[in-house]
């Protein structure tokens, strides 16, 4: 029985070529049977099965490994993307009735103090302090026409 030849045609279907090749029968002697067919013994084509089954199995095992590295890489992205995300704001700051939108732009306003404009440093100067310090700040405002006041 393991004198029995297997056509190579019939080897080709259960180890499909791989980029429009060949099957690699290097390392095996191969003959004809008797329609004229080329052909390996059964011991041959055995071995080639066993190869061709563990070519496969690392195949799939690189393309699982892959698999799984891009999407830890997607998943860290992702996490580093939604950081980056504001938090939003909490039900609770929302009153029933009230548009979420403008409740946000006060709490972003609140929440970033501005600077203070020369005016309001200058009226604080003045009017926080003792009568005994006695400095008086006189403010003149920029004409806003271009021309002088």
């Amino acid at each position: 029985m393991d004198d029995q030849l297997v056509p190579v045609s019939v080897l080709a279907l259960d180890m499909p070529a791989r980029a429009g090749g060949s099957l690699d029968l290097s390392d095996v002697a191969v003959t004809v049977d008797d329609l004229g067919r080329p052909a390996v013994s059964r011991a041959d084509a055995r071995l080639l099965l066993a190869e061709y089954r563990a070519v496969v199995a690392r195949e799939a095992e690189r393309l699982r490994r892959h698999r799984e590295e891009a999407e830890r890489l997607a998943v860290e992205r992702d996490e580093q993307f939604r950081a980056q995300l504001h938090p939003g704001l909490p039900a609770s700051m929302f009153a029933e009735g009230e548009n979420p939108i403008a409740v946000q732009i006060a709490a972003e306003k609140a929440a970033d103090p501005r600077r203070r404009s020369m005016q309001e440093e200058l009226w604080d100067r003045q009017f926080a302090r003792r009568d005994a310090d006695e400095i008086v700040t006189v403010y003149h405002p920029l004409p806003r026409d271009g021309g002088e006041s």
